[in-house]
């Protein structure tokens, strides 16, 4: 379908991001490992070829790893929205998202993830550091969904790693959401940019959350 080349287009990024995309991977399994995690299931999503599960192998960590896209580019690889994962509630322990936070809805991602979460499980978000309009409203809007906020790591300047712990099972639906973007509104009111991006928006959780992570531009090199 178009929806599926379009991501199969996205997935492969320019020569001069592929190396930043392994570092990113590297990074982010020194990060998984580093949750004093042993066990249980990892869901990588939106993995790509899925190179973070052949890594994670490798450490011997995780009794079990599954990895999601919307393309399978991987015979490992299950295909699917990660919005709508076909997991149980409650039935893994971490779940990553390596440079995969990429569409307007990705706020729908992170809900799916904390649906599939087992509380006292980890959520590891690794993304470019300039699509970060507010980094610390991007934390508050994650936690309000019913987590604790770990660590903050900038291995270099491309790379943000944000580890996040479930703490309690949220009720969340899409109203809630709103309610969470109205109140995380409040720290940006005097944001130049906010006001000018909300001058003829709606101030909704699809929006708010599009606004908080930027889209990311590739530069030619």
């Amino acid at each position: 379908t178009y929806c599926q080349f379009f991501f199969l287009m996205i997935r492969r990024p320019p020569r001069s991001t592929q190396s930043r995309s392994s570092a990113a991977s590297d990074v982010y399994k020194r990060q998984v490992v580093s949750t004093q995690s042993t066990g249980g299931m990892l869901c990588d999503l939106g993995c790509g070829e899925g190179a973070l599960q052949k890594k994670l192998e490798e450490a011997n960590v995780f009794d079990k790893i599954m990895s999601f896209d919307l393309v399978k580019l991987k015979d490992f690889v299950i295909e699917c929205d990660i919005s709508e994962l076909p997991l149980k509630k409650g039935s893994a322990h971490v779940c990553v998202f390596c440079l995969s936070l990429m569409g307007k809805n990705y706020i729908e991602f992170i809900v799916e993830a904390t649906r599939v979460l087992e509380v006292n499980g980890y959520l590891v978000i690794a993304e470019v550091t300039s699509r970060f309009k507010s980094l610390k409203a991007f934390v508050k809007l994650v936690k309000q969904l019913g987590y604790s906020f770990v660590k903050h790591i900038e291995p270099n300047t491309f790379f943000n790693v944000l580890v996040f712990k479930k703490v309690k099972n949220e009720k969340i639906n899409l109203n809630a959401i709103v309610a969470i973007s109205s109140k995380n509104a409040e720290t940006l009111k005097n944001d130049v940019g906010f006001l000018e991006y909300f001058k003829d928006k709606e101030l909704n959780y699809y929006n708010y959350s599009a606004y908080l992570l930027q889209p990311c531009l590739y530069k030619r090199r």
